[in-house]
């Protein structure tokens, strides 16, 4: 039996507004975008492991965290 495997990945920014409490940061109605990266491994067409990463650092000083 042969097996193929595959690893796909991307980045890209999302956006939208912070309308709810956040890591206990009040919502500060602010318009804010972040940097993610997804990376998947695939084995015979079916995703058997993802990882995602996004700025969390980032979109903390966007919402006014400090």
């Amino acid at each position: 039996m042969c097996q193929r495997r595959q690893q796909g990945g991307h980045a890209r920014p999302l956006s939208g507004t912070h309308t709810g409490v956040f890591h206990g940061v009040e919502p500060s109605g602010k318009c804010v975008s972040v940097g993610v990266i997804h990376i998947d491994r695939v084995e015979n067409g079916i995703v058997v492991e993802h990882f995602g990463q996004l700025d969390g650092l980032g979109l903390m000083h966007q919402i006014g965290a400090f």
